[in-house]
């Protein structure tokens, strides 16, 4: 009989992959090795072809044969992101190795997790598992900022009764992250603000003891200031930055006030892993809103009158993931000649008017134009509305004409 899990996460980065699996909904993700007879989870994000044998190769099997042959590796960030051939045959592998090391067939749901958006990859990743034979209404992809949510919100509450602190090292980056949540409303917001240190300190720093010890100095007083002006309970260290003690002082401050510090690698790909297991059960963050980047910042309604009524239809909810966000409706003009736009901010709830003229449609009898609004987002901030005009079955054609605004909620709110 096929086995079939619950769900899978994928973590994509410039240097790695990693891959984790949930048997069961309330079960805790399990992170998968790249070998079966040693803990590799870091599969260095590589993909190469041997013409020998014609074989596809990945990982630490990838650098080998490549190395072998003489001849260099397909890299993510160079070579395979914004190629479908290539994101389609790496998707397929992280799978097959998934499922050797797991022992299952089939995946309920998968979602994969990058450092952040990028909408060309986003539309190959999608391709990639369609092509595969994947329904896209099972694959799912988010960046890192809410893999952090989800990750955190699985755990004890205890763990995140306060806020809670993300310090992310690689080759790459040092990124430094805070959850906060806001109870006013319900649903709760949880809000991810990033904060990038890659300036003052970054990985080359570790080559030498006088350097280590100076990343050292700075990171302390960093997290000094820091967690002076918030109540931290919790601190998540994650990334091969942090692979060796050189944060002695640094730890020092983590520890104050008695915070819970946890170090490892596999933070983001197990939060993929709860992302999909959500999506899975269709939840769809019922209990909260989150508010970080990758999600829209306002409630986007329409004003509508109807049976004399004034009344407000949500276009679009905050807290949606970016690309997925958006709709479309119709609508008969009843003596009006313009739209108007309601948007809530979701931080605080303050509200905003965006009237859209169509002044510039043929004039026609009352009830007898029709349009269609289309919302569509750029990016988290900026959203655009598309309205055109439809006509009225026989008795009126469509005039082609359309009218467009582009609109950021960032210049709206002066956020």
């Amino acid at each position: 009989m096929e086995k079939t899990i619950w769900a899978m996460g994928i973590d994509i980065t410039k240097e790695y992959m990693q891959i984790s699996c949930q048997e069961r909904g309330d079960m805790e993700p399990v992170s998968v090795s790249a070998s079966t007879d040693d803990e590799k989870y870091l599969i260095p994000s590589l993909l190469y072809f041997r013409e020998e044998n014609d074989t596809w190769y990945i990982g630490e099997q990838a650098l080998f044969n490549s190395r072998s042959d003489k001849r260099p590796c397909f890299e993510f960030d160079r070579d395979i992101k914004n190629n479908l051939k290539y994101m389609s045959i790496l998707m397929g592998e992280l799978i097959d190795l998934a499922k050797k090391t797991q022992g299952f067939e089939a995946s309920q749901m998968i979602c994969v997790t990058l450092e952040d958006y990028d909408l060309n990859i986003i539309r190959n990743i999608f391709e990639a598992f369609v092509s595969l034979g994947y329904d896209s209404d099972r694959i799912r992809v988010i960046n890192h900022d809410e893999a952090f949510i989800y990750y955190t919100i699985n755990q004890k509450k205890d763990l995140w009764v306060n806020d809670v602190a993300l310090f992310d090292f690689d080759k790459n980056h040092l990124s430094y992250r805070r959850m906060h949540e806001i109870r006013l409303n319900t649903p709760s917001v949880l809000s991810v603000t990033r904060e990038d240190l890659s300036r003052d300190i970054y990985y080359h720093m570790l080559d030498s003891a006088h350097e280590r010890k100076r990343a050292d100095s700075i990171l302390s007083d960093y997290i000094r200031q820091e967690f002076k002006r918030n109540i931290v309970c919790t601190v998540f260290l994650t990334g091969e930055g942090f692979y060796d003690d050189w944060y002695t002082e640094s730890l020092k401050e983590m520890w104050g006030s008695r915070r819970r510090i946890f170090k490892g690698y596999n933070l983001f790909v197990k939060g993929a892993c709860y992302a999909a297991s959500e999506k899975k059960e269709g939840m769809a963050e019922k209990t909260h809103i989150f508010r970080c980047s990758g999600r829209t910042k306002a409630d986007i309604g329409l004003l509508i009158n109807s049976q004399g009524k004034n009344m407000t239809i949500t276009l679009s909810p905050a807290g949606t993931n970016w690309y997925e966000a958006g709709a479309k409706v119709e609508c008969i003009l009843d003596n009006v000649t313009e739209i108007n736009l309601v948007i809530v901010s979701v931080m605080d709830g303050a509200s905003q008017n965006k009237t859209i003229d169509l002044s510039s449609f043929p004039e026609r009898p009352n009830k007898t134009t029709r349009v269609r609004i289309s919302l569509a987002y750029k990016n988290n901030d900026v959203f655009e509305v598309l309205v055109e005009d439809m006509g009225f079955g026989e008795l009126f054609k469509s005039s082609g004409k359309t009218v467009q605004e582009i609109i950021s909620i960032d210049d709206l709110f002066s956020i």
